[in-house]
C-alpha cells in the first residue's frame, strides 16, 4: 500500500463539474487498490467537503503574488494559469509534508510545482490541453470576455485581470496558449509520468512529447435508476455550469441555431438546463428557449426523467463527463460530434450525432420510436460500463503505480 498526496487547485466536493468528477475517480481508483490518498489542496478551507484521509488547505496567493507572478509570466516566465496558484510561501508551508509520501499527483500543471516540492516521484495529470483549450476560444466567433474565460476561476484573478476589454481577450489567449504550450512541455519532461483524459489527445502529446503519455479519463458508475421510454411528455435536458465557457456555447449554439430548426420542425423545443446559472449569464437566453433549474442534489433522478439528453458542445477539448454521466442512466443522447470526443461510440447505435443544427429535428423524430430510444440508452448504457467503470480507472492507475515505484 502506498501513501499518496493528490495536490489540488480547489476543492473536490459539491457542486460537481466534470474535473471534480476525474479527481473523484483518481481516489476512488487508488482507494480501490488499498492505497491511502492525502489531499493537498491550493484552495481555502471547504467545511461542507469530507475526505477519508488527512486534508491539507493551504490557502490561496495573495493577489499580490498574483498580479507580480502575472507580470512575470507576461515578461516571459511561467503562464498567466500558473500565476494564479504559484506562491513561495504557500510552498515553504509545505516542510513539514516533504518525502512524506511514497508519491504524488498534480493536478494539471497549475500545482506541479506543489508537486515537485514535495521530493518524491510525483505523477503530472493534465486534464485537457490548456494550450488547445485557449486557440480554441481565441477562434471563436465574437468577443471573449475575461470573466467568462476564468471560468471557475474568476474570484481568484484581481479585478484588473478581469477587467481586460473583450477586444483585447483574443490576443491575450493567443499569447496565453503560446505560453502554456511550453509551460505544459517543461512539467511534462519534469514529471516521473504524466496522463491526459482523452485518448487523442495523449496520443497526440505523446508524439509530440517523445515520452510515453497515459490516458486516465474519469470513472462513472452505473446508476440503478436507469431511463425508460415514458408516455408523458418530458423535456431535453443539458447539463453543465454556464461559467464554463463551453457549456455558455453549447446553449449560445442551442438558442441561435439548434432551436429554430426545432421549432420550424414543430419537434419540443425548450430545453432544461441543470447545474450552476449565474443570473447574469442567464439573462442572455430566452425563456421559451432555455428553462434553468439549476443544481440538483441527484443527478441521475433527473436524467431518468428527461426526454432526451442534448449536447450542444461546440467547443471544448477532453472526453465531456456530462455525455458519459447521461449514457450510463441510459437516457438517448444527441449530441454533436464535439460532444463525443475522445468516445468510440457509433451515431444510431449508442447515441445520435448530429452535426449540423437540422440534424436534430431528425433525431427528435427518430426518438418518437419508445423502442429504438431504448435500445439507444441501452447500448449506451453497456459501453460506459465497458469502458469507464471504476474497474477500468483502478487498472490503469495500477499501472502509474507501478511505474512510480520504479
Amino acid at each position: 500500500m502506498a501513501k499518496v498526496a493528490l495536490v489540488l487547485t480547489r476543492s473536490p466536493g459539491p457542486p460537481m463539474t466534470g474535473r471534480k468528477a476525474v479527481i473523484r475517480s483518481t481516489i476512488a481508483a487508488l482507494a480501490a487498490e488499498g492505497h491511502a490518498v492525502d489531499l493537498i489542496i491550493v484552495a481555502k478551507p471547504d467545511p461542507a467537503f469530507r475526505h477519508d484521509g488527512r486534508v491539507t488547505w493551504l490557502g490561496t496567493p495573495r493577489k499580490a503574488d498574483v498580479l507580480f507572478n502575472a507580470a512575470r509570466a507576461v515578461l516571459g516566465g511561467s503562464s498567466l494559469n500558473e500565476a494564479l496558484f504559484q506562491s513561495r510561501s504557500l510552498i515553504g508551508a509545505m516542510r513539514p509534508l516533504y518525502r512524506a509520501y511514497d508519491f504524488a499527483i498534480a493536478d494539471t500543471i497549475r500545482v506541479a510545482p506543489y508537486a515537485a516540492a514535495l521530493g518524491v516521484p510525483w505523477h503530472l495529470d493534465m486534464d485537457d490541453l490548456f494550450s488547445a483549450r485557449y486557440e480554441r476560444f481565441a477562434a471563436a466567433a465574437g468577443d471573449v470576455s475575461a470573466d467568462v474565460v476564468l471560468g471557475y476561476y474568476r474570484d481568484s484573478a484581481p479585478g484588473l485581470a478581469r477587467a481586460i476589454p473583450a477586444a483585447l481577450m483574443r490576443q491575450v489567449l493567443l499569447a496565453e496558449a503560446t505560453r502554456i504550450k511550453r509551460r505544459e512541455f517543461y512539467w511534462a519532461r519534469q514529471a516521473s509520468t504524466v496522463s491526459l483524459v482523452s485518448p487523442e489527445e495523449a496520443e497526440r502529446f505523446s508524439r509530440e512529447l517523445g515520452r510515453p503519455v497515459l490516458s486516465l479519463p474519469m470513472s462513472v458508475a452505473a446508476p440503478a435508476t436507469c431511463w425508460t421510454p415514458r408516455q408523458e411528455a418530458g423535456a431535453p435536458v443539458f447539463v453543465g455550469p454556464l461559467d464554463y465557457k463551453p457549456n455558455l456555447d453549447a446553449l449560445e449554439y442551442y438558442q441561435h441555431e439548434v432551436f429554430p430548426a426545432l421549432q420550424q420542425a414543430a419537434a419540443p423545443s425548450l430545453l432544461h438546463h441543470v447545474g450552476h446559472a449565474p443570473e447574469r449569464l442567464r439573462r442572455l437566453f430566452d425563456e421559451q428557449v432555455v428553462r434553468f433549474e439549476g443544481y440538483v442534489a441527484d443527478l441521475a433522478e433527473r436524467l431518468a426523467r428527461a426526454a432526451c439528453f442534448v449536447a450542444p458542445i461546440v467547443s471544448g477539448t477532453g472526453i465531456k463527463t456530462k455525455v458519459l454521466e447521461a449514457m450510463a442512466t441510459g437516457v438517448p443522447v444527441l449530441a454533436t460530434a464535439e460532444a463525443i470526443t475522445g468516445l468510440q461510440v457509433r451515431h444510431g447505435r449508442d447515441c445520435l450525432v448530429c452535426d449540423h443544427a437540422g440534424d436534430f429535428p431528425l433525431a427528435m423524430r427518430a426518438l418518437a420510436d419508445p423502442g429504438f430510444a431504448a435500445q439507444l440508452g441501452r447500448h449506451a448504457r453497456r459501453y460506459v460500463q465497458e469502458n469507464f467503470s471504476l474497474d477500468v480507472l483502478r487498472r490503469r492507475w495500477a499501472g502509474v503505480v507501478a511505474e512510480l515505484g520504479r
